[in-house]
């Protein structure tokens, strides 16, 4: 009994994460897609661990670089809306927070694989970091300094 209802709640959980990765594929504003995949990342990472805990790390391993893909292209799609991340950071904050979760995540992945397959696990997780920092510093910019804005007021 207790197999039927484990089954039977991976089957809903699955249809979960399709509509989910519907909903991001048919998104058009960056922000709204930001937002469903910053919802859709914990369940991804769940899924890549399920591949490799099932003996298919290859399967895994592309699975966490669509996913990848998916996040960098977001997180390009925001920059280049031209929002100003400091004054509206739906969407951005939203993402960074649940991609500081993944990579946590992907650690956690990382040190249960056999030292053969870590360096590719560890380069899609570095592509991950340069893509959190990304949004980092387009939520937090670094000040203007003082020296700067007297140059140009000569």
């Amino acid at each position: 009994m207790f197999a039927l209802l484990t089954l039977a709640g991976s089957a809903v959980a699955q249809d979960a994460v399709d509509k989910m990765r519907s909903q991001y594929a048919a998104e058009g504003n960056p922000v709204d897609k930001a937002k469903i995949l910053a919802k859709l990342g914990p369940r991804e990472m769940t899924a890549v661990r399920s591949l490799f805990n099932s003996g298919d790390a290859d399967k895994g391993l592309a699975a966490l670089k669509q996913y990848r893909d998916e996040i960098r292209d977001t997180t390009q799609a925001l920059v280049a809306s031209g929002i100003d991340a400091t004054r509206h950071p739906s969407g951005f904050k939203e993402l960074q927070i649940s991609l500081r979760g993944d990579l946590n995540r992907l650690d956690d992945l990382i040190l249960s694989l056999h030292q053969d397959l870590r360096p590719d696990f560890r380069a899609v997780r570095a592509d991950l970091e340069v893509t959190q920092n990304t949004l980092i510093d387009t939520l937090f910019p670094a000040p203007k300094s003082k020296r700067a804005k007297n140059a140009g007021e000569r």
